[in-house]
Parts: structure tokens; C-alpha cells; sequence
């Protein structure tokens, strides 16, 4: 009996590259111990660099997403260093969606697929930052900023977290 050694050596590859982590998300948080509103109508901005795009576009739709499927009402923009939207811009459509805060997502750094972000969450009623969040997410050989695994992982792991802290 011949046992063909390339299908096996093919197989026992994939294996291994499936049950290496090909990224890491982190985030972690501080609330506010006094907030305790569970606002239903979000304004995300979101600035990243020009080098992110794909990952940040991605972040923002599913994010509008996932909170909308949780009945928020979510509105949002995403701003890069070409963005021509003044604050002042920013803040007529916040007024006019009537938003109840603002989800402030700032790329802070960024190298070989690698992001980190701060997230903020102000309450438009007191203008005081309610909720902080550090995120980053890293990708390794066998994985990209780009990969819709990677960007679905980073959308939970937010959602989860606003969850789990009680603001949704």
C-alpha cells in the first residue's frame, strides 16, 4: 500500500495555519461610575489615516450595524488628513440627527498591520467624555488589516465591550 506523503504534508499545513492566531484585538476600558444612560441615537466619527482605509471602513459599517441591530439609531463619519469637514460641519450634522452622544474613534498609531485606536464616548447632555476604550488589533503572516475576519473581530470586540460596560 503507497501512501501519497504531498496531500498529507498539505493537509497537516492548513492545519497548522488554522489553529495559529493570525491576529490579536485588545481593548479595555473606563467608564464613568455616575453614567448610566443607555443613549439610542449615536453620532460615530471616526478619523484614521489614509493607510487604514479598507480596515476603517469597515470598523464604521459594522459598527452602524451591529447597533442598529441592538435598536440604535446611528449616524457617522469617517475623516482621513484630506477630510474638507470642518468642526463646525461635524457639529450641524450631529444637531440635526439629534444625536444623544458622540463615538469618537481616533487612530493614535499605526505600522505593518497594525492599528491603535482611542475611543471616546461623550454625552452630548453634559459634554463629558462617559466612556474611554483603548483598541488595537495586529495582524501576523498570515493576516492583514484587509482580512474581513480581522475587521468582524474588531467590531465585536467594541460592541461586546459597550455592552459588557453597560452603555447599550
Amino acid at each position: 500500500m503507497k501512501i501519497k506523503v504531498l496531500p498529507i504534508l498539505i493537509l497537516l499545513t492548513i492545519c497548522n495555519i488554522s489553529l495559529q492566531s493570525c491576529y490579536t484585538v485588545n481593548i479595555a476600558s473606563n467608564k464613568l461610575n455616575t453614567y448610566t444612560k443607555k443613549p439610542k441615537r449615536f453620532y460615530i466619527i471616526e478619523v484614521c489615516d489614509n493607510t487604514t482605509n479598507v480596515f476603517c471602513n469597515g470598523l464604521f459599517n459594522g459598527l452602524i450595524n451591529k447597533l442598529q441591530q441592538n435598536g440604535v439609531k446611528v449616524d457617522g463619519i469617517i475623516q482621513n488628513s484630506l477630510s474638507l469637514e470642518s468642526d463646525i460641519d461635524i457639529n450641524k450634522k450631529i444637531a440635526s440627527f439629534n444625536s444623544e452622544v458622540v463615538l469618537k474613534i481616533v487612530q493614535t498609531g499605526t505600522g505593518s498591520g497594525k492599528g491603535v485606536f482611542e475611543i471616546t464616548l461623550i454625552d452630548l447632555e453634559t459634554k463629558k467624555n462617559v466612556w474611554k476604550g483603548d483598541f488595537d488589533i495586529s495582524a501576523n503572516t498570515y493576516s492583514s488589516l484587509e482580512d474581513s475576519g480581522m475587521i468582524n473581530d474588531g467590531v465585536t470586540a467594541i460592541f461586546n465591550k459597550l455592552v459588557e460596560d453597560k452603555i447599550i
